[in-house]
């Protein structure tokens, strides 16, 4: 079984620390195609894997597509080979994505684990550009009952968050071999950092509620 932690959240929620530091943990995180220009401090094949739109035309030819999206124009998606070359990944991804995902796999090979990222929105404003903050207003979120897993970004830095994730990874590890997934509506807060009460929220869905 391949296993996809799929993280959903607005912008500035803290999806892309928490993937990366998940990498370190030894779950990699899935590198998308984008047509979209690279922004100020960007690196080709870290945040996405940046393209031409003609280069996406014709990797969309002649691969599998797993989930695909568009914002502004621009060109958002991965393929199943990606996917299958890990037992374990993340994949940052948005709601329309998530569904397509859900749809395009085949449940005997794949198991997506939906995550939502939410934090207060103080702090997202402060990170966000006005342009982002506009489209993720306009966005129509999932209900909780959707995802998994709800995340709720507490940690009071950046250091903290990545500590955090670098645990819920390890937790995670430890916890899908004998679950097999996770239960609707487990909910974390990434101030907690100790393993193992992360690991017994996971095992205990019910009452963590």
């Amino acid at each position: 079984m391949n296993y996809i932690i799929a993280i959903v959240g607005p912008s500035g929620s803290g999806k892309t620390t928490i993937s990366r530091a998940m990498a370190e943990a030894g779950i990699p995180d899935i590198v998308s195609y984008t047509t979209r220009p690279m922004r100020s401090g960007e690196t080709q094949g870290v945040e996405h894997r940046f393209i031409t739109h003609q280069e996406a035309i014709e990797l969309i030819e002649t691969n599998a597509i797993a989930a695909y999206t568009e914002f502004g124009g621009e060109m958002y998606f991965t393929t199943i080979d990606q996917l299958s070359e890990h037992s374990y990944c993340t994949y940052v991804i948005d709601e329309d994505g998530l569904q397509m995902l859900q749809t395009m796999l085949d449940t005997d090979e794949f198991e997506v684990i939906p995550v939502f990222v939410q934090r207060n929105a103080a702090d997202i404003k402060a990170q966000v550009d006005a342009a982002r903050m506009a489209r993720d207003e306009n966005r129509s979120w999932f209900c909780r009952d959707y995802y998994d897993i709800l995340i709720n970004n507490d940690a009071v830095d950046v250091h903290q968050l990545r500590e955090w994730a670098y645990r819920f990874a390890l937790a995670l590890l430890a916890v899908l071999p004998v679950r097999g997934r996770i239960l609707r509506r487990c909910e974390l807060h990434t101030s907690d950092t100790r393993i193992s009460h992360i690991i017994n929220i996971l095992n205990n869905v019910k009452s963590a509620l």
